[in-house]
């Protein structure tokens, strides 16, 4: 997927039925969208078609939970506004502590990390510029050969 592309997320869940007509849809109760779906195929009958639905459905609120999850670990602001509308007072003041020492501990994590990467390509680099100054194979042989020859000459 191209990064210039807009994402627009579908929060779910999604719900899978047979319309009027039997027909397979599969809606969302996230009304900001009302989207739905329908669904066609050769299936045996109305159960294994609904029965299919509903595994599409079960993949698609595994999208939309993993989407949710990793929206509030990228960002934890948005998870400490919700629990400081639930939660008033000094709990709400600790729970925005807490987030901010996350918030630290994450750019901390990823600094590590980075520095990790680069120590790992310096000894990369440092093993092959070794590995480079190493005799080859045909080098040490054809010292040898010629250390013999000269020996068999004088």
């Amino acid at each position: 997927m191209n990064n210039n592309e807009r994402l627009i997320p579908e929060h779910g869940p999604w719900t899978a039925a047979l319309d009027s007509d039997g027909r397979l849809v599969l809606s969302s109760d996230d009304f900001h969208h009302d989207a739905m779906m329908r669904v066609s195929g050769d299936f045996a009958d109305a159960a294994t078609r609904l029965a299919y639905g509903e595994f599409l459905c079960r993949v698609l609120n595994a999208g939309c939970n993993r989407a949710r999850a990793r929206q509030e670990l990228d960002d934890p602001g948005q998870l400490v506004q919700r629990l400081e509308q639930a939660v008033a007072g000094p709990q709400g003041e600790l729970l925005q502590e807490a987030a901010s020492e996350v918030a630290r501990l994450r750019v901390a994590l990823a600094e590590a990390d980075e520095t990790l990467r680069q120590l790992s390509a310096h000894r990369y680099f440092q093993r092959k510029t070794e590995q480079a100054l190493q005799p080859s194979a045909f080098a040490v042989a054809l010292q040898a050969a010629l250390v013999v020859k000269g020996s068999s000459q004088g």
